[in-house]
């Protein structure tokens, strides 16, 4: 089992726009069993945005993508990329005025043989 902790800041999360740039963060992985995945999202004085976990299934020759996106939609996976997404409660202190609720989005590929999307 491969396990990895760490606390990102704000550097290491990008707008919509710059998401493909080199240097996302990247975790080698088994290729059987579960992806188990914790995230707060906090600031640098404690306070909790929001926090959850959610799991996915591993196997051989495949990569695992999330991303945290806000937005009002009820379905916030806008392309064949997206495999799913699970809600997650946003604290009311870090909400847009009238709504905005933060989905962890989740999409995958083959490493040998990936889908050009």
């Amino acid at each position: 089992m491969v396990g990895a902790a760490g606390l990102w800041t704000g550097q290491f999360w990008r707008t919509p726009e710059l998401a493909q740039i080199p240097g996302s963060i990247e975790f080698p992985t088994a290729t059987s069993g579960m992806l188990e995945v914790h995230f707060r999202l906090s600031t640098e004085d404690g306070r909790v945005a929001t926090e959850g976990d959610l799991t996915l299934s591993l196997k051989p020759d495949w990569a695992w993508g999330l991303s945290f996106v806000t937005t009002d939609e009820a379905d916030p996976c806008t392309t064949d990329s997206c495999f799913g997404f699970k809600e997650f409660p946003l604290d009311a202190a870090f909400r847009r005025p009238g709504g905005g609720r933060l989905f962890v989005l989740w999409g995958g590929n083959s490493i040998k043989h990936p889908v050009i999307y």
